[in-house]
């Protein structure tokens, strides 16, 4: 349960006092810092137990720049977390461009700029957002700083395109998906128009997986769970 707390003085020194013998339990919080915990002690009475030094980390950290077509882009949001989403860090570009994000535990992240653009039109497709999705998978390590930079394309680069058909005819509002299987590329999706085709740009080059899941695999037909891509 909560207990007394303490604050450090300018030589970082603190000091508990009244505490009742037995089991205890001692954190160490700063905003700056990754919270430290002590493992348990067990008090005797009357006992004064010197802890010794305490070093605090600041965590590991990601930084960079972030442009689009024009250069540095200023007061973009950027957003730092994990797969099980954990851990959950923001922070917004300068403006210079830059960000810094500090205080991650060691483990994989993904870095993604937040100014992807979500048409809402009576055309587009829930998945459409991430056409224009950019992010940076990575590992840190314990107290490493990592740079990720992350640019939106303004041309080049490989491009897939096509049509989905099926015996009626073009399929409208199909998403199609690239899982890619080399190391480094990223994953893109696109959703067809009212022709049947599609496009997804910016590809790094390598091997892909390519998926398509029908609109009405999308839905759930009659209302069950979506159905599988083909």
């Amino acid at each position: 349960s909560p207990g007394p707390t303490a604050r450090t003085d300018a030589q970082g020194d603190f000091r508990f006092g009244g505490l009742a013998a037995g089991a205890l339990k001692l954190s160490i919080e700063h905003a700056s810092y990754r919270a430290l915990g002590v493992a348990e002690l067990q008090l005797q009475p009357g006992e004064t137990r010197d802890l010794g030094r305490r070093a605090l980390s600041a965590g590991a950290s990601v930084y960079g720049t972030v442009r689009d077509a024009l250069g540095a882009a200023p007061n973009v949001q950027i957003m730092v977390s994990n797969a099980t989403g954990s851990v959950l860090k923001r922070a917004r570009t300068d403006g210079a461009g830059q960000y810094r994000v500090e205080g991650l535990p060691a483990g994989s992240y993904n870095v993604m700029r937040m100014d992807f653009q979500m048409d809402i039109g009576q055309d587009s497709s829930p998945m459409d957002m991430m056409n224009d999705l950019v992010y940076e998978a990575v590992t840190l390590a314990e107290d490493e700083a990592r740079r990720v930079d992350l640019s939106i394309g303004t041309g080049g680069g490989s491009r897939l395109v096509g049509m989905v058909r099926d015996v009626a005819g073009p399929v409208a509002g199909a998403m199609v998906a690239i899982t890619p299987e080399s190391p480094g590329a990223k994953p893109g999706f696109a959703t067809t128009d009212a022709e049947g085709k599609y496009e997804i740009g910016r590809i790094q080059p390598g091997r892909y997986g390519v998926s398509v899941m029908p609109m009405d695999a999308l839905a759930g037909q009659g209302g069950g769970q979506p159905g599988s891509p083909v």
